[in-house]
């Protein structure tokens, strides 16, 4: 029975789908990860967890993590599938002030990674200021599917993992709709194509134009899961 497809969960755990539960390994050692590029050393499956919505997947848990940008293949014995990681994204600037207008307008907030809150090397938890908190605030805020005091709040670009094409024009209305939700923002403009990553996301470049006159080039704007 072949793979149908695989999702990469997190740097460490894979997903992989079957059109059946016909014979589905559950042993760590049935499952052989290569590296395709020599970008890194290829994990190896160290657990394999059932997925209790679906008996027709399995998650499978790395030795370690893998590569930004790199190129592996997976094997379950019978057959095999290719897969390419996402590239890293690179870090927002941390605790950057800017001028104490920027600050005003853009406001002051904690820099969150994506993962969890940044500390300082002094303990404290950093501090995202300026342009850079207005950047990530506009990714957060496409990413959201509404508030409790303001339900419409939000671009709810997460319905758009794994849709159909054409996803861009799609999500381009979601995008600016959002941007006219917030007053700080004058004018988005979206890059002429969207890559759909392995794992079904779709991502996709803004720059973004401030009522401040900043701008905000090369935002990535991401329909995460």
């Amino acid at each position: 029975m072949p793979i149908k497809t695989l999702e990469i969960r997190s740097s460490t755990r894979v997903r992989v789908f079957w059109s059946s539960d016909v014979g589905i390994p559950s042993a760590p050692g049935s499952y052989t990860i290569l590296s395709l590029d020599g970008l890194g050393a290829p994990p190896t499956a160290v657990a394999v967890l059932v997925v209790a919505a679906d008996s027709t997947q399995r998650e499978i848990v790395l030795s370690w993590e893998l590569v930004g940008g790199a190129s592996y293949s997976l094997s379950d014995g019978v057959s095999t599938t290719r897969f390419v990681t996402p590239e890293a994204r690179p870090a927002i600037s941390v605790g950057l002030t800017g001028s104490s207008f920027d600050r005003a307008f853009f406001g002051v907030d904690l820099f969150f990674d994506g993962n969890d809150f940044v500390e300082r090397i002094d303990g404290d938890l950093a501090e995202l200021a300026g342009e850079p908190n207005g950047r990530a605030s506009f990714q957060r805020g496409l990413l959201c599917e509404g508030l409790p005091w303001a339900p419409d709040w939000g671009g709810r670009l997460r319905e758009f993992v794994g849709a159909p094409d054409p996803v861009l024009i799609q999500m381009s209305g979601n995008i600016t709709a959002q941007a006219r939700r917030d007053d700080r923002i004058g004018r988005v403009t979206l890059a002429t194509d969207a890559t759909r990553l392995p794992n079904g996301e779709v991502t996709i470049f803004a720059d973004v134009e401030w009522s401040s006159g900043a701008t905000s080039s090369g935002v990535e704007v991401l329909s995460r899961a």
